[in-house]
């Protein structure tokens, strides 16, 4: 395993340094009895001699504050070290850097004799026995020099648009043969030449680790999903070579970018009326978005509850074809208030005559009343009211894309120019190299210039923007190439301090950052600084692989967590084990789990069981006053538990299955010996201020007011 069991207290801070200041004195004392004839010093020992002409109380001693003009009463030599520091002999360092793997000490003596030293509370100790902080464990680094803290890791699953290192780290595509190793491997720098590239129509680049993984990263052209070998007998093979899923062909969307070949006669799937699809009643579901310039995908009724979503929009599910369910061969009821479609599918009742029909025959649109629209309102064909004023304007604002229709009969006002489809568009849309009508006739017969003038950037697609656009994002709809060409190869480009900075890529007005939607297109890191919501619990902030719930009187962990989540932060809660024990079970993926002053009495036998990833847990200030049997089964790969600051008094003979451990009191814990954990456990400390304030000033045997770590040059010690 990775640590020694040490069942130790950690350092106190409590130490009495009487004794040895007093042996210090006496020596100073006897020093100080040689004195130059015209020294004042009193030379019966209440004295200490600074120099031979400068002299000061022995009571101002070793008490962290200099009163010799050469520091001499607070040497090093003299008082020693305090308890949070370690003696080089001449100089003291922090207690941390105590067989930290690095030498402090000029002569190498703080990384001497580790085998014998306790590691302190935040550190682990390695098969080396050299200490590492407990945050640095499985990060893919060998801080401890034997790489004991990198064995038994299980490293997270990459998302999907992540690039997955050799070693099993995951990094963002934009550090992919950056010219740095983002691994720790350097596998990411690996397959970096012209070949290892896929070329977008826009110029930019996609690395053959996302090749062929179904979803096309060069939306122009799909040169990254061709020639990826034999389609499955489930999918469509395009004219280009790039495969789609059957489910995809006649749905409405063109996936196959050269020809749209998936979308050739598909009449019995929808129809498109002024550039409208329309799916066909009884055969294809309609997959709506509530984006309204997005348009309709159809659902065949063969691909409805086959367990595989394919209600896709803008890469996202917004309503899924796999709801409302049934088993196969299920005939029993819905459910009260649920609507039962004839497809055998149930609806809730709250979604009856919403105008979007959720059954495949529309069943549950059907005798629904129509009410009375308002005067400035159009009705729709499903007998939705939407804003006369939102007629033919290229956004969907009925369900069923109804106000798109039939547009011919609608004058478009003189400011704004008729697509072949029969919307209207505004004059200065037109050839902007960005396709708006949903027929292309906006971007048809537009003559390119030949080049551009003094001052612009020339697109990919030919057109010229001003050069202040290049390698900016400005988030304003026309601003820029159409195609996002002058996004491109902007990883050395500079960004002014009022604008932010993609890694590796362009620069980003301000206002896009942190607005929950990813701008920075391959290293996400203008949503890195940002909380986001990953529980029901909107309290709990999220970031990165980490849910934060600290103080929110909590009694049980949000119910319902993302599942990339792997570090859960419960500390200053009320969180009872007891009565959260099923949650707990579900924590398999959890690799640190922190529930600190929690007021946490008992602890459940086996509720850990099914943490086999865990690293870290910190039960820390609880009132926990006995560890049972099985307390932390299942905990194979945990490397530390935190027990401090609560009173046990009693343990079990099995913490861990196969070690025996006798009782014990109060901070004596017993020397197991056997190869398993870190467990670090101080009772509660009785150094609190007020026991501090009944002890004589003199004795210092809680000097917390001394433990911040003064640094020390020669022989001086220097003022807190």
């Amino acid at each position: 395993m990775f640590t020694t069991l040490v069942l130790a207290g950690v350092l106190s801070i409590c130490t009495a340094l009487g004794e040895a200041r007093t042996n210090g004195s006496s020596a100073v004392v006897s020093e100080a009895r040689s004195l130059p004839a015209n020294s004042t010093c009193d030379v019966n020992g209440t004295s200490f001699l600074c120099s031979p002409l400068e002299c000061v109380g022995l009571d101002l001693t070793c008490d962290g504050v200099p009163h010799c003009s050469n520091g001499a009463d607070e040497a090093v030599t003299l008082c020693g070290c305090l308890s949070n520091e370690f003696s080089c002999g001449n100089s003291c360092i922090d207690i941390l850097k105590r067989c930290d793997t690095k030498d402090d000490c000029p002569d190498g003596r703080d990384e001497q004799n580790c085998e014998l030293y306790s590691c302190p509370h935040t550190h682990v100790t390695c098969a080396n026995h050299k200490c590492v902080p407990h945050d640095v464990i499985c990060d893919f680094v060998d801080d401890c020099g034997d790489g004991t803290d990198e064995l038994q890791c299980t490293p997270r699953k990459c998302w999907k648009s992540e690039f997955t290192c050799a070693n099993g780290q995951c990094v963002r595509p934009a550090n992919v043969c950056d010219g740095g190793a983002d691994c720790h491997d350097g596998s990411d720098e690996a397959n970096c030449t012209d070949g290892d590239f896929a070329l977008c129509g826009n110029g930019a680049k996609v690395h053959r680790y996302f090749w062929c993984d179904g979803w096309p990263d060069c939306a122009d052209n799909h040169a990254d999903e061709i020639n990826c070998g034999p389609c499955a007998p489930d999918q469509f093979r395009c004219s280009g070579g790039r495969c789609v899923q059957q489910s995809a062909v006649c749905n409405g969307v063109c996936d196959c970018a050269e020809s749209c070949a998936d979308e050739k006669t598909c009449d019995r799937r929808y129809t498109v009326t002024h550039g409208v699809v329309q799916c066909v009643d009884n055969r294809t579901w309609p997959c709506y978005s509530p984006r309204q310039d997005m348009p309709m995908t159809c659902i065949g009724s063969e691909f409805i509850c086959d367990g595989q979503v394919d209600c896709l929009t803008d890469g996202v599910v917004h309503m899924s074809d796999e709801q409302s369910c049934r088993a196969p061969g299920d005939a029993a009821a819905c459910d009260s208030g649920d609507f039962r479609c004839g497809d055998g599918r149930c609806v809730p009742r709250t979604a009856l005559c919403d105008h979007k029909p959720d059954c495949l025959d529309g069943a549950d649109e059907a005798r629904c009343a129509a009410p009375a629209c308002a005067p400035h309102q159009w009705r729709c064909s499903s007998g939705q009211c939407v804003p006369a004023s939102a007629r033919c304007d290229l956004r969907f604002d009925c369900y069923d894309r109804s106000d798109e229709t039939q547009c011919e009969t609608i004058a478009c006002p003189a400011h704004l120019r008729r697509c072949s489809s029969g919307q209207c568009l505004a004059a200065h849309k037109w050839c902007n190299h960005v396709t708006d009508c949903w027929d292309h006739s906006d971007e048809t017969a537009c003559a390119a210039p030949s080049k551009c003038g003094v001052g612009e950037f020339r697109c990919a697609s030919g057109q010229c923007v001003p050069l202040r656009d290049r390698c900016f994002q400005s988030g304003l709809p026309g601003r820029g190439c159409g195609d996002g060409s002058h996004l491109v190869d902007c990883d050395r480009w500079k960004c002014p301090s009022t604008e932010f900075k993609c890694t590796n890529g362009p620069c980003l007005n301000m206002s896009l950052v942190c607005n929950n939607r990813i701008d920075c297109a391959e290293s996400w890191n203008d949503e890195d600084p940002c909380t986001f919501q990953c529980s029901e619990d909107a309290r709990c902030q999220c970031r990165d692989v980490t849910i934060n719930c600290t103080g929110l009187a909590r009694i049980a962990p949000p119910e319902h967590i993302e599942s990339q989540i792997t570090i859960f932060d419960f500390r200053d809660n009320r969180i009872d084990l007891q009565k959260s024990f099923q949650l707990f079970l579900r924590y398999e993926r959890a690799v640190k789990l922190y529930l600190s002053s929690n007021g946490i009495r008992r602890i459940p036998p086996m509720v850990f069981r099914n943490m086999f990833r865990l690293h870290v847990l910190d039960l820390r200030n609880n009132e926990i006053t006995a560890i049972e049997n099985h307390t932390f089964f299942g905990l194979q790969n945990v490397k530390a538990i935190y027990l401090e600051g609560n009173r046990i008094q009693t343990g079990s003979r099995q913490l861990f299955p196969g070690i025996v451990i006798a009782q014990y009191a109060g901070s004596q814990w017993p020397d197991v010996g056997l190869s398993a954990i870190t467990i670090i456990y101080r009772p509660a400390s009785p150094c609190q201020p007020q026991f501090i304030q009944q002890r004589a000033a003199k004795t210092r045997s809680c000097h917390l007011h001394r433990t911040k770590s003064a640094s020390r040059f020669g022989h001086q010690r220097q003022p807190d």
